[in-house]
């Protein structure tokens, strides 16, 4: 039957287990259950820059309902050249025009203030870019031969559409 089960401490609900998933603190509203937890690896590949991954040290994530938190630090090899880097892979499509901004530490080589976004225009990639430093410009994307052979280490979150 459509039965619920409720957690409760001295009469005050603190967990219920519906149809739509996980309530908490007695809301039963369905838009607000907790219905998706997953934890895992995903698998980084160069869109663009150039680089290729030498080594993938550590690639995770994490999500809860729809919002995806994923680590990486990759070890680029080869040669970088004039376009714009961009990781491919991500665990899950990115919802449409969500760019998600992120951090970025780059082992050699980058720009001031450089940090990862996602496309929100696209299944599942990364770019990095930097600050124009000028009110008439926009940003800028951080390029192959902008970086040398060494390690990416970013980490973003963004929203997916499932």
């Amino acid at each position: 039957s459509n039965e619920t089960l409720a957690l409760m401490t001295n009469n005050t609900e603190r967990l219920r287990v519906t149809d739509n998933g996980l309530t908490f603190n007695g809301d039963t509203a369905a838009a607000n259950a907790l219905d998706d937890y997953e934890f895992g690896n995903w698998t980084p590949a160069v869109g663009s820059g150039g680089w290729t991954i030498n080594q993938t040290s550590f690639a995770k994530y994490v999500k809860v309902g729809a919002l995806v938190t994923v680590w990486c630090y990759i070890n680029f090899g080869g040669t970088g050249n004039s376009d714009a880097i961009q990781i491919t892979g991500l665990p899950f499509t990115i919802a449409g025009n969500n760019y998600s901004p992120g951090s970025l530490d780059v082992g050699n080589g980058g720009v001031k203030g450089a940090y990862s976004r996602t496309e929100g225009h696209t299944s599942g990639t990364v770019a990095f870019f930097y600050p124009s430093e000028n009110t008439g410009s926009s940003r800028i994307a951080l390029t192959g031969n902008q970086v040398a052979s060494n390690y990416f280490i970013f980490t973003i979150q963004y929203f997916t559409t499932a």
